[in-house]
């Protein structure tokens, strides 16, 4: 197992030596630490703007999986609105500071959602996910607005960038606010 995630995060282009390493010692679980605030910071813009960002579907998803792998918590809320739950989402992907429960909450239905569809994500980026996801063993939430997740997700992997493929998912309501 831990040659395959070698494998993995080896294969992941462009990934800084620090970050690379962090996510060794989590996906082996062989030492667990809390990562200091500032190191997440910078991870996660870092993340936002060559993968979460990017239209290349690979790295799209690619950086669902690291991002969830940085995060110090393995648990979610449940969303009481379309409009928070796209506002996490907005935040998520930006690299924006956002409530973590609500960003693992929506990277979760995100990723699931997304490796099931058929796209021209990389084989060892959808691997990676799901050998993240089944580590972390999040459990389900309640979310009200999952619909608006999967479009989102659809056009994203279909190489649509984040401008476009969430601008085509807000409902006109939130729109015209």
């Amino acid at each position: 197992m831990t040659d395959n995630i070698t494998y993995l995060i080896n294969a992941i282009p462009n990934l800084a030596p620090e970050i690379a390493d962090f996510l060794a010692c989590r996906l082996s679980w062989g030492v667990t630490y809390q990562i200091n605030q500032h190191f997440f910071r910078s991870i996660n813009l870092q993340l936002s703007k060559e993968l979460l960002e990017n239209t290349d579907p690979s790295k799209f998803l690619t950086g669902i999986g690291i991002r969830l792998a940085i995060s110090p918590l393995a648990f979610t809320v449940s969303f009481p609105d379309t409009y928070r739950i796209l506002e996490a989402l907005h935040k998520t992907i930006r690299g924006v500071d956002v409530y973590e429960p609500c960003a693992i909450a929506v990277l979760r239905e995100l990723a699931l959602h997304v490796m099931e569809q058929p796209s021209q994500a990389s084989k060892e980026s959808t691997e990676f996910v799901k050998t993240w996801l089944e580590k972390l063993d999040i459990p389900p939430h309640i979310c009200m607005a999952t619909q608006y997740i999967w479009k989102y997700g659809e056009r994203r992997i279909s190489g649509a960038s984040h401008e476009v493929a969430f601008g085509l998912v807000l409902p006109r309501k939130v729109q015209a606010d």
